[in-house]
């Protein structure tokens, strides 16, 4: 996240090919939108079953708009340390809750990505190996 902060680049206009690909994104947004839409229909199938196997360890309340959601873990290390090693560790990128500000032993999800059911496997495997569940 460090990185992320210390960008120095800055620019008051957006690059011409940024500009043609938005374009072009727009006159198939219908598309695009229905695509996406799609898998994150598909995705929200998945977490309310993963988080219904480990209610002691997980507070899990479906998105009502959206493809996000804070999700609690009931865990003694600080979330943020939690998200950090599950990163470094399995390539699966969790935010804890104060990067948006909020508290507590939240983290962030996102369902958008095709990639979903196999991050949600990673995440799974982490729990199992560290002795979560």
């Amino acid at each position: 996240m460090g990185r992320c902060t210390e960008t120095k680049v800055a620019s008051i206009c957006s690059s011409a090919p940024s500009e043609f690909l938005s374009t072009v994104a727009l006159k198939h947004s219908d598309a695009i939108l229905k695509r996406n839409l799609r898998i994150i229909q598909d995705n929200l199938r998945l977490p309310e079953e993963f988080f219904n196997r480990y209610p002691g360890l997980f507070v899990f309340n479906r998105p009502m708009a959206g493809p996000v959601a804070f999700i609690k873990m009931n865990i003694d290390m600080p979330i943020g340390e939690f998200c950090d090693a599950m990163v470094a560790e399995k390539g699966v990128l969790l935010l804890p809750a104060d990067v948006f500000s909020y508290e507590g032993q939240y983290f962030r999800m996102g369902f958008g990505r095709r990639s979903f059911p196999e991050c949600l496997a990673k995440f799974e495997e982490y729990l199992v190996e560290k002795q979560y569940v």
